[in-house]
């Protein structure tokens, strides 16, 4: 639950990493479009270039191209080496961004490409300065593309949140400086670490029990979820477990009943376990139990409306809502003979709050959640 993995397919060519993902892509379509194309959720738009080696006038061809309008193309590829190419700077260059709270990592490229009769048929995959695969008789030597797929020969490169790394692809060999390499549809596969948290967890008196509720957003590697109990909110006894969704990119909602909280305040917390058994600890919950309330709040997480009930003998007269960092966002004056009162909070952003409930010169607290 800590991280999951968009898993889509590499469309023209078999790649060996089964799990990766498409973080980036290049079509260069629409007059030589040299930014990425493709950038999925976690990655940040990125671009591509020639190295200074690389002939031609323009960045793209407009003709012969492997699909669409435009491909990234040039000439000058006739290095008899692939050390020659790297000092001559004979390259296409992709650039990964990762955005500022995502871990991208890379296992991979694939893509279209052809050459003319004396363009280079060697090419070498480098990232951020090492080879990691080299491609020698690869290329294509026709007017039919033909799709390439290589595996980084160090296993997953990893980018940081907010990191760059430089992919390119060399070629040499080429039989004359007129021969030419175009490459198009290039796509940089891995996968990508997101931060997902707990949309809420909160927990209530449900008569002579407690009930734990608690939603998350996506999951991946997500066995189960421990529940651990305490009398002091410093030391925790497991409880009972529920189990996870595995891999799941759809909201999940989960429910745990504490059969025996004892008098006095209760604690609880989550253990998110994956299956390779890395495990995440979630913020604490807290509720009195066996004492009489004077008034009721619920549901303690909604998305629209909330409700207060009152015992005769609690004068409200006014409920506020504060945010945690001590904003009053909402005032509502009550019928203190009603009972009861409704609290719309449709408007509010997403978030944990705090509601109290004026009574004379007494100020009664409680915690609730809003979601989307």
């Amino acid at each position: 639950m800590k991280k999951f993995y968009i898993v889509l397919a590499c469309f023209f060519a078999v790649f060996s990493d089964v799990n990766a993902v498409t973080i980036l892509g290049w079509s260069f379509e629409t007059s030589c479009n040299l930014s990425s194309t493709t950038t999925t959720m976690g990655a940040a738009s990125s671009s591509a270039s020639r190295g200074g080696g690389v002939g031609g006038a323009n960045d793209c061809y407009s003709s012969g191209n492997c699909t669409g309008s435009s491909s990234i193309g040039g000439s000058n590829w006739n290095e008899a080496s692939e050390a020659d190419a790297v000092t001559a700077g004979d390259y296409f260059e992709f650039e990964v961004n990762a955005d500022a709270t995502s871990t991208l990592q890379l296992t991979g490229v694939c893509f279209n490409q052809r050459r003319t009769g004396t363009g280079p048929p060697n090419l070498a995959i480098y990232v951020d300065g090492s080879n990691e695969a080299t491609l020698m008789g690869a290329t294509t030597n026709s007017t039919t593309c033909g799709a390439l797929a290589a595996t980084f020969s160090s296993g997953t490169i990893t980018v940081s949140p907010g990191g760059t790394s430089i992919i390119r692809v060399y070629g040499w060999g080429g039989s004359s400086s007129a021969g030419t390499l175009r490459v198009d549809d290039f796509e940089v596969k891995g996968n990508i670490i997101l931060p997902v948290e707990l949309i809420f967890f909160d927990v209530e008196v449900n008569r002579d029990k407690t009930l734990l509720t608690w939603q998350t957003a996506s999951e991946i590697n997500n066995h189960h979820f421990q529940i651990e109990h305490s009398t002091n909110g410093r030391n925790f006894d497991f409880i009972g477990e529920v189990e996870g969704n595995g891999d799941s990119f759809s909201i999940n909602d989960y429910s745990f009943t504490h059969d025996k909280p004892t008098n006095g305040i209760n604690y609880y917390r989550l253990k998110q376990v994956d299956y390779d058994g890395a495990f995440e600890y979630s913020h604490i919950v807290s509720t009195p139990f066996g004492e009489k309330q004077s008034w009721l709040l619920y549901p303690t997480a909604s998305a629209n409306n909330l409700t207060l009930e009152w015992e005769e003998g609690i004068s409200a007269q006014a409920a506020s809502i504060f945010s945690l960092t001590g904003n009053k966002v909402l005032h509502q004056v009550l019928d203190m003979e009603a009972g009861k009162a409704q609290i719309n909070i449709d408007h509010l952003p997403q978030g944990r709050y705090i509601i109290q409930l004026e009574s004379g010169r007494q100020i009664l607290s409680k915690q609730f959640v809003k979601f989307e």
